[in-house]
Parts: C-alpha cells; sequence; structure tokens
C-alpha cells in the first residue's frame, strides 16, 4: 500500500470525520484532491456534526434533534452541499462549547474556594482539638468538647473529600471540552 492516498475516499473521509475541528483547515490545505474530496463529502460533514455534538453536550437531544434535521434537508438535496447550515450548526456548537468551558471554569473556581475554606476550618478544628487534648482528664466537660471535636473534624474531612471528588469531575469534564 503506497499511504492515505491509496486508501478508498469512504475510508479516508472516516478517518477524517474523528479528528478535531482545530485541524480541520490543515487536514484540507493538505492537497486539492484531499480538500475536494472532504468538502464535497456529506458524509463527512454528518460526522464531523454529530462527532462535534456528542463531545460538546453528550446528553443534548434538542442539538441532536437539530443536527439530524439539517442532515435530513441536506439529504434531501443531496446535488448541492449546504455548507451554509453545516457552518451555521457548528458556529452554534461552538458558542455552545464556549458556554460549557465557561460554566464549568467557574464551578471549579467555586469548588476551589470551598476546599480552600473547608482546609481552613479543618486547621481551626484541629488546633483546638489539640488545645483540648492538652486538658483532658482534668475535666469532664473537656472529654465531652473532645468527642465533639472529633466528630466536627470527621464531618469537615467527610464533605471536603466529596468537594474535591467533584472538583476532579469537573475538571475531567473541561479537559473532554478542551480535547480540539
Amino acid at each position: 500500500m503506497e499511504g492515505f492516498c491509496s486508501l478508498p475516499a469512504e475510508i479516508q473521509i472516516e478517518i477524517f470525520s474523528f479528528l478535531s475541528l482545530k485541524h480541520l483547515a490543515t487536514i484540507l490545505s493538505l492537497n486539492k484532491s484531499i480538500h475536494h474530496l472532504a468538502d464535497s463529502n456529506t458524509s463527512f460533514w454528518h460526522v464531523v456534526l454529530r462527532n462535534y455534538s456528542k463531545l460538546i453536550h453528550p446528553k443534548s437531544n434538542t442539538l441532536e434533534q437539530q443536527i439530524n434535521q439539517a442532515l435530513s434537508d441536506v439529504d434531501q438535496n443531496v446535488s448541492s452541499l449546504n455548507i451554509e447550515k453545516y457552518s451555521t450548526l457548528l458556529q452554534e456548537m461552538i458558542k455552545t462549547k464556549k458556554r460549557n468551558v465557561e460554566a464549568l471554569t467557574c464551578e471549579i473556581e467555586a469548588i476551589t474556594m470551598k476546599m480552600k475554606l473547608f482546609g481552613e476550618k479543618m486547621k481551626q478544628v484541629e488546633m483546638e482539638f489539640t488545645q483540648l487534648s492538652m486538658h483532658a482528664g482534668q475535666n469532664e466537660l473537656f472529654e465531652v468538647r473532645i468527642e465533639l471535636m472529633k466528630g466536627m473534624m470527621q464531618k469537615i474531612n467527610g464533605e471536603y473529600q466529596r468537594i474535591e471528588q467533584q472538583a476532579q469531575e469537573l475538571e475531567i469534564a473541561l479537559e473532554r471540552l478542551n480535547i480540539d
């Protein structure tokens, strides 16, 4: 096999369709035959739109319906590839992606702030616990306060871990959006 150019057009299109939109311009500029092949192939644009919509909002039925409608419109008029519809949908998806990235970034910042506050609260409780522990045995009241402090520390630590897990999940979601 000579290389990529010797592959059948269907396989070339399928390979391109999984690449990021960021690299689309580079792909289309490789040579004129590749550009023409991708530019005029409706299945390529169908797959690009569907893949990008899944990346942006995997559970969005509205976006999927819009894409399906645009694709069925194109299928009915196969003789002319309506690039304007594709362009409009891609622009809307890119705007949605930017909004999603901004929202996730804000959520991550809020959770990071919460984690910082919980960390400070934990340090404060630990200091009080240490001070109370020094006086342990002197008074029954100190023993009760120590037990309460232990419970409070466990609760704060559990909440901190829950928030930390939530932050990690948001960062993973943000990473997925930043593929391209």
